[in-house]
């Protein structure tokens, strides 16, 4: 066994919405009471216990100023003037000196070469190896803090490091569009956003294997996978995938999937008598928009196009909000009772 140091370091801010940063820093009070107190799952490798903290400026001499200092941090911003804060999550691990056999038989089926090694050793495959599930929990982890609380904690820029050697860049993970769900829903009363607990939303998202694995194979496993595609700015994808996952909770075949999920969705989160035409209209701008009767800007639009094209975007986005809380609201319903999913029965009775 060698012992190495993982990092990940996110930068979340700045936040600029006053409302946002208030939410931001009580969700971040609330990850530091879980440092060492939660499991990130390593596949093969076991799991390890995170420690985590909040690296702000000045730096106090951490892993995270002697990669600033050594030049292998990629400065994407002014530290003396933002004087950004990052959260680092740490862990340290033994890494096997051989390569576990069920991580060499993937290799080569992936490759398709017999030799995976070359001038590499089996720790040097494992550390890569580890480095990969350990990518995959940051992504998990930050997606739990925006299931528990939507709109959260963005990631703006990040990285991987493995013994102080910077090793890849994190994709960024905006929240804008969680947060306006959010909004909207508060306003409307419908659907409820709520607040939940870090801790109980990361273990119950761990239950299921499949999402955990990178796959799915189930409808709410296809629900969370979609909710992991909100983590964008171009909202037409953010709508695309908020009713791909609505529709793997609400609806079973292929008829009548708009009126399915009307009737299943009233049932977990209560009438929408009052927003029946937000509905409708969701649907009905998504269906134009797919089969090419909506008119939409083109990728270098004018300002002379500006008045055309404000409907579009003022469609776009009330949908794709409603859509999004929706389908927040859904697994929010799940975490809170503890269910792995939806068994939707009919029933009879005299009346």
């Amino acid at each position: 066994m060698t012992n190495k140091q993982f990092s990940g370091f996110i930068r979340y801010g700045p936040i600029y919405n006053s409302t946002q940063r208030e939410l931001n820093e009580l969700v971040l009070t609330e990850i530091l009471t879980l440092s060492d107190q939660i499991e990130f799952p390593l596949g093969v490798y076991g799991i390890s216990k995170p420690l985590i903290n909040i690296i702000t400026y000045p730096y106090d001499k951490t892993e995270l100023q002697v990669l600033i200092e050594n030049g292998t941090f990629i400065e994407r911003f002014d530290y003396k003037k933002n004087k950004p804060s990052v959260l680092h999550l740490q862990l340290n691990i033994d890494v096997p000196t051989e390569v576990p056999v069920k991580i060499e038989n993937i290799l080569k089926e992936s490759l398709g070469i017999d030799d995976i090694y070359g001038t590499l050793s089996h720790i040097d495959v494992n550390t890569f190896m580890l480095q990969d599930f350990f990518e995959k929990c940051i992504y998990d982890f930050v997606l739990a803090i925006n299931l528990a609380n939507p709109g959260s904690l963005p990631i703006k820029y990040g990285f991987i490091s493995v013994d102080e050697q910077k090793v890849k860049d994190l994709k960024v993970m905006p929240n804008d569009v969680l947060f306006a769900a959010k909004q909207m829903a508060t306003k409307i009363t419908w659907p409820l956003i709520q607040n939940l607990d870090i801790r109980k939303t990361w273990e119950w998202l761990l239950t299921h294997k499949d999402f955990v694995g990178g796959s799915s194979q189930s409808p709410t496993e296809r629900g969370i996978n979609s909710f992991g595609n909100l983590f964008t700015t171009e909202y037409s994808v953010s709508l695309f995938w908020a009713i791909v996952g609505i529709e793997a909770f609400y609806t079973k075949g292929h008829g009548d999937l708009q009126n399915q999920v009307r009737e299943k969705s009233e049932l977990v989160l209560g009438t929408q008598d009052s927003f029946k035409k937000a509905f409708n209209s969701m649907y009905n701008f998504r269906s134009r928009f797919v089969h090419g009767d909506l008119n939409y800007p083109g990728t270098m639009a004018t300002v002379e196009s500006i008045s055309d094209t404000e409907g579009y975007y003022t469609e776009l986005y009330n949908s794709t909000h409603f859509a999004t809380a929706i389908l927040t609201s859904t697994i929010q319903y799940l975490i809170a009772k503890n269910w792995s999913g939806f068994n939707f029965t009919y029933s009879v009775s005299n009346f």
